[in-house]
């Protein structure tokens, strides 16, 4: 079983998210997911400008999603 991870950039100001986005890359389980969301989280909201962030509350939303076992 794998695992996808999808991050959101979200606004609390205006109660939204973007669309999610997908590194792209199969996570083995969700331990490996789930830090490779934290990681990529706050690698995201230290690329923003302060100023960006604090005009549109800004945040990070990760989910790591089960992929089917496809099986032929």
């Amino acid at each position: 079983m794998s695992y996808t991870l999808l991050l959101r950039i979200c606004s609390m100001l205006y109660g939204s998210c973007m669309a999610p986005i997908s590194d792209g890359k199969d996570y083995s389980d969700f331990s490996a997911c789930a830090l490779e969301g934290t990681r990529a989280s706050n690698e995201l909201i230290l690329f923003l400008s302060s100023e960006e962030i604090n005009k549109n509350q800004l945040y990070i939303q990760f989910t790591c999603m089960k992929k089917p076992d496809i099986k032929l």
